[in-house]
């Protein structure tokens, strides 16, 4: 139902958070951020995921308690929250199951900008298109513009420019990138829509 993907989807967010926040060393290779500049975003950003999901679980235990005065739906979502964040404490296998999922997608995303940029003869290696990758999805997290709609085009010709990328090179590879997202949301869309039918 609705509760249910909510709280997936805030779940979701935070645990991708947290895994590009791992990989935010890459940003070193960059030589945009000093090594211990890039250590200590790296750990604020884990930090800021951890302590995410602790809140929506504490909240959601305290509202319990108050759940009278709560909406239905608002009640539902803080349980799910609850639910799911108490089971990744008490059996970790789960989360670091959710944690290489989620490193698996970025890498995946990475890897397919990387083969568009070098079938382009952009002098960029892997890491360097996966610091450009991480930097522009935590970017792209700020809340102001839907989906990150513009601003992940923006930051991605920038950074690859700052690498070595022409500027013709860098809006084509963020146009096919956002191309990239749009086709594997749509299928996921079409799943779903399917899947509701046959419901």
């Amino acid at each position: 139902g609705k509760a249910a993907s909510t709280a997936s989807v805030a779940l979701d967010r935070l645990i991708n958070l947290a895994a590009a926040a791992f990989l935010l060393p890459s940003v070193v290779t960059l030589k945009l951020l000093s090594a211990e500049a890039t250590t200590v975003l790296s750990v604020a950003m884990i930090g800021l995921s951890i302590c995410g999901g602790l809140l929506a679980a504490l909240y959601a235990r305290r509202k319990r308690t108050t759940a009278a005065s709560d909406s239905d739906t608002q009640s539902t979502v803080l349980s799910r929250l609850r639910g799911i964040a108490g089971r990744w404490l008490t059996q970790p296998g789960l989360l670091a199951l959710a944690m290489c999922l989620s490193w698996a997608s970025i890498l995946s995303s990475v890897a397919a900008v990387w083969l568009v940029a070098w079938n382009l003869n952009v002098p960029a290696g892997f890491v360097e298109v996966l610091a450009a990758m991480v930097l522009v999805y935590l970017v792209s997290l700020l809340p102001i513009s839907l989906n990150g709609l513009g601003v992940q085009e923006v930051s991605l010709v920038y950074l690859l420019s700052h690498i070595g990328t022409t500027p013709g090179h860098a809006i084509v590879i963020a146009v096919l990138t956002r191309v990239f997202y749009l086709g594997v949301s749509a299928l996921g869309a079409f799943d779903f829509l399917a899947w509701r039918r046959f419901e």
